[in-house]
């Protein structure tokens, strides 16, 4: 599953549903469920509870939340994690994280750009694609995100489309980005704020001072009992799509190892 792809970004045709479906396939999933606490005092009967206190019992658990969501204490866990694990997490910053999407008539940027960095601007880096028609991606993250999210919607995509212009302006057309959006209502542009997502809470994992090793102590499994993935947990692949179903893969593949073992410890 390693990508090994080059600069240029992975695309997934049409979307991840398909995937998604093929790795629920034959698999019960419960919705609308929101774990917050899991007892594993008896290795042998895991105790997941939601918040309206509902139940279910396993043998071993995946968790494979956002590093926000374990850094908030959303989960509870009895035993308390051990200490270095605790460490990890804690140690290891999750970013406030906004993209920015905006639909055009027509490119106005020359073919071979693909990610550009303005890190002295609104949007420090964005992303041109043209495969079925011409769109860029601003990316925010950091205090910029922060300062974005408190904007009304319309005055992001407007300085945004500014930005465009100051970098794409040319004496014959000084306003190429505001002049051409694929239609004159907010409805050609979008913006996806992942520090307002419940279950989110921010972009993706940072490394910090002090957090070498982090990401390896995050990883590691209670016992046979409660195994950890995520793009958090990637060794060298953190903040990425394929390192995320990579660490799903091999937390996996661990609970399996552990079930061929005489005894659980």
């Amino acid at each position: 599953m390693h990508y090994e792809g080059g600069e240029g970004n992975l695309f997934v045709k049409n979307s991840m549903i398909p995937i998604l479906r093929y790795l629920s396939k034959d698999v019960q999933i419960k919705t609308n469920w929101e774990v917050n606490k899991i007892d594993y005092t008896n290795p042998s009967a895991i105790k997941v509870t939601n918040s309206k206190q509902e139940e279910i019992l396993a043998s071993q658990v995946i968790v494979t939340v956002p590093l926000k969501i374990l850094q908030d204490k959303d989960i509870t866990f009895a035993p308390a994690l051990p200490a270095e694990k605790s460490r990890a997490i804690s140690t290891l910053t999750m970013d406030p994280g906004m993209k920015i999407y905006i639909t055009f008539k027509k490119s106005f940027w020359p073919e071979n750009h693909h990610l550009i960095i303005c890190s002295d601007s609104f949007v420090p880096q964005f992303w041109m694609y043209t495969a079925e028609e011409p769109v860029v991606i601003g990316f925010l993250t950091g205090d910029l995100a922060k300062n974005a999210s408190s904007l009304p919607e319309e005055q992001v995509i407007n300085t945004f489309l500014k930005q465009l212009d100051s970098v794409y302006g040319v004496p014959d057309s000084r306003d190429p980005a505001t002049s051409s959006p694929a239609s004159y209502n907010y409805k050609f542009a979008s913006i996806h704020d992942w520090t307002k997502e419940k279950y989110i809470r921010g972009c993706y994992s940072s490394a910090t001072t002090g957090s070498e090793g982090c990401r390896k102590l995050l990883s590691k499994s209670v016992g046979g009992s409660i195994f950890f993935a995520g793009e958090a947990t990637h060794h060298y692949a953190a903040a990425t799509v394929h390192g995320a179903m990579e660490t799903g893969k091999r937390a996996a593949e661990e609970a399996l190892q552990w079930r061929k073992k005489p005894a659980r410890l």
